[in-house]
């Protein structure tokens, strides 16, 4: 049986997309059908469906016979195509015996009759599958999109009159934001699957060059060329009654200059694009989140998939969201827990209450407490519960902001297994601290998946935080002395800020402003963009320009991700490519998404950890040259810090320029960071490598010059301002002894 082909006119509502697709319906191998908004949902039901038929590994249905989401998904989408076909005869039946069925504008263009051509494909120009493109991008595989976009102006002009022929009303505004999101789309899914996939047609060409219009789309379609397609254009279907003068002209500026920006990268002929992994993989995503609605995000349930067997029994912080129990399989019970016949969410209140009801789960049968970010933040609140859990239990595994997974077997950090009584908090607080579950992470190595070594490794250590011999602060204590911890001096003991050649640094790096690249969102052409939380805009800006005004032959980054996409973008845009740029990644995944895949097999990419690279690779470096690294910022027995500043610093030639991310003045970490269970060092280590050390200069304290001197920036680089960032740039000023 051949894989099903069908053709969907996708595009903003009054763009043409109906009489389109009767055109196209008019072709002897193609049959047009009504207008759909059923199809594209049936993937998200499928997807569940699968979810809880592969539950349960090789003890599932699906799982054992080796059926993947995807092939369940696609062979929906096959029985969908034998129906849409197998209706043809009936709907062809009732047109010719019974006139009344005639009811939509376009049954009389329904196409030719059965014979003497089978027609095997069918056309549907729903314009609500703009919304569900990858979805039946999975139902039918080999199916083949046109996107029919129109000037919007236009599009709002036919919307605002809309109701004249029985449809919506629409204000300007409403008529410009139909457009844009219709649009917006269509374009997104012409990036991620490629214009091999999705062709892009302007109404305007449809309209004057009928012919050429036409072929080039049958062309795309690998069907042979048919008149009647063309002469079916002289109709009007479903058409606006616009008066001559109309013109939306009370919609606000603002969005119609949106929509215009848009539509000159859209009506743009020339443009065409290759198939995008990192778009692909945002719309998998939002895909996900469709299908399994308020419950877990995919990142959650990917951690939870890695720490939890698919027959444990989990206590979640749901909130009382019930959708939060839908674990795959897995046994999920609320928790705190709530009370029979309560619909407002948990019962218990108090840090005693938690803990005893934590204890009775656990005898009862609960093996892992599941925390997940957002629904979890109210749990995370009581602190001596929080304290309790960290000294008697062991997290397994997490992502910063996004979840945590604890484990409640036997095996705890502390010795002590009684529950927490009501008066204890003072002695709790001697031998506990806050549970590390972190919010709002700003770097690209959230990201990066646990190291399958250290999951479930039992010989983790068990000094509980807050012990003097545990690197984790009490936060309790943190509290007492914030004044302190947290001031900001003008001045730090033992180095040298060089607030003078930083300031000229300064006037260098701005003469490359002006010719920045980046946008906000992802422009065509480029990897990077600046709405992202990882490496935005002070951060990359500095890149840029520190790039273009040293010129470098080598770079060597230590991390990867958007800071990558800065290098790569500036490379190829300003040194045509010159640079030698190596990246040391153990994993590359967030790289790898961003950059387009003609490109990822130039890329000099080192998947190891840096502490196993040879040495003789940051020898190669020279003056001019960067060594950019943004770490894991631990500071521990065998880590890439200690490898970094203990072994690669020291051997580096005169005036190679050196990159640490995350360092903010005066190498003291942000108090949110502090209290959300952060408990990084890269920062301090720094500081005191910094100290009394003439051999390294700072060439450019982000944090500093902007706490400092946010007029410059105001005035010659207002960008930064937007996202502050937290870069530190170093010198190799002499050779070491």
């Amino acid at each position: 049986m051949s894989e099903p082909r069908p053709i969907f006119i996708v595009g903003s509502p009054r763009s043409g997309t109906s009489i389109l697709t009767w055109s196209i319906g008019q072709h002897p191998h193609i049959v047009a059908v009504e207008e759909t908004a059923w199809i594209g949902p049936i993937a998200h039901a499928v997807a569940v469906a699968h979810s809880r038929g592969a539950s349960r590994g090789d003890r599932s249905e699906l799982s054992a016979a080796g059926i993947t989401r995807d092939a369940l998904i696609a062979a929906f989408g096959r029985t969908i195509d034998q129906v849409t076909i197998g209706s043809r005869a009936r709907l062809h039946d009732h047109s010719a015996t019974d006139e009344a069925v005639t009811t939509s504008p376009g049954d009389e263009h329904r196409g030719p009759p059965l014979d003497p051509h089978p027609q095997t494909r069918w056309v549907d120009g729903t314009p609500e599958n703009s919304f569900y493109v990858y979805e039946l991008s999975l139902l039918f595989p080999r199916a083949s999109f046109i996107h029919l976009v129109r000037d919007p102006h236009a599009v709002a002009r036919s919307l605002v009159y809309f109701h004249t022929i029985g449809g919506a009303n629409y204000t300007a505004d409403s008529a410009y934001r139909e457009w844009l999101r219709n649009v917006r789309e269509c374009n997104q899914a012409e990036r991620a699957l490629g214009s091999g996939r999705v062709l892009r047609v302007r109404y305007e060409d449809l309209v004057d060059r009928r012919d050429e219009s036409i072929r080039r789309i049958l062309e795309f379609l690998d069907e042979p060329p048919c008149a009647d397609c063309v002469s079916l254009l002289d109709k009007r279907i479903n058409s606006s009654v616009i008066p001559a003068d109309a013109d939306p002209a009370n919609a606000s500026p603002e969005i119609a200059h949106e929509a215009e920006e848009l539509a000159v990268v859209v009506l743009n002929p020339g443009l065409t694009y290759e198939p995008d992994a990192g778009e692909l993989a945002r719309l998998e995503e939002r895909f996900e989140e469709r299908s399994f609605g308020s419950g877990l995000t995919r990142e959650q349930r990917s951690i939870l998939r890695q720490a939890v067997p698919r027959d444990a029994t989990v206590l979640v912080a749901s909130g009382g969201d019930g959708t939060l129990l839908q674990l795959e399989g897995r046994t999920g019970r609320h928790f705190p827990p709530i009370a029979a016949g309560v619909t407002g969410g948990p019962t218990a209140t108090s840090d005693h209450e938690l803990v005893l009801a934590l204890e009775r789960q656990r005898v009862t049968g609960a093996q892992f407490l599941f925390v997940p970010a957002g629904p979890g933040d109210e749990l995370v609140s009581h602190k001596d519960f929080v304290q309790y859990v960290a000294s008697h239990y062991r997290c397994i595994a997490g992502q910063d902001g996004v979840a945590d997974v604890w484990s409640l077997s036997n095996g705890s950090n502390a010795q002590a297994s009684e529950p927490l009584a009501e008066g204890d908090r003072s002695e709790h607080e001697s031998r506990g601290a806050a549970m590390p579950i972190n919010r709002g992470a700003n770097r690209e190595t959230d990201e990066m998946p646990a190291d399958p070594e250290q999951v479930g490794d039992p010989h983790q250590p068990g000094w509980p935080p807050g012990h003097f011999y545990s690197p984790s602060p009490l936060i309790s204590e943190i509290r007492r002395h914030e004044e302190q911890i947290f001031a900001i001096p003008t001045e730090i003991a033992g180095i040298d800020l060089n607030t003078t050649g930083q300031l000229e640094l300064f006037d260098q790096l701005k003469l490359y402003y002006s010719d920045l690249p980046f946008d906000f969102e992802k422009k065509d052409g480029l990897s990077y963009y600046f709405n992202n939380r990882f490496f935005s805009y002070a951060d990359a800006i500095t890149l840029y320009a520190l790039i273009r005004h040293l010129r470098p032959k080598r770079i060597i980054e230590v991390g990867s991700g958007f800071s990558s996409c800065v290098t790569l973008d500036t490379n190829r845009l300003f040194f045509d490519n010159t640079i030698e740029c190596t990246f040391i990644e153990p994993y590359p995944d967030v790289l790898l998404s961003l950059v387009p895949e003609a490109q990822q097999k130039q890329l000099k990419l080192i998947r190891s950890k840096v502490q196993h690279v040879d040495q003789a690779l940051f020898a190669e470096l020279e003056a001019g040259d960067i060594l950019f690294v943004d770490s894991t910022h631990i500071a521990k027995i065998g880590s890439d810090v200690n490898r970094l500043i203990f072994d690669v610093l020291p051997t580096l030639a005169t005036g190679v320029h050196v990159h640490f991310h995350d360092v903010f003045y005066p190498f003291e970490y942000p108090k949110s960071w502090v209290y959300e269970g952060r408990a990084w060092s890269e920062a301090y280590l720094l500081r005191a490598f910094l100290q009394f050390n003439p051999q390294f200069e700072i060439a450019f304290f982000l944090d500093y010059l902007e706490r400092f001197y946010t007029a410059r920036f105001e005035a010659e680089m207002p960008l930064c301002l937007k996202n502050t960032g937290a870069s530190i740039w170093l010198r190799k000023r002499s050779a070491s002894r």
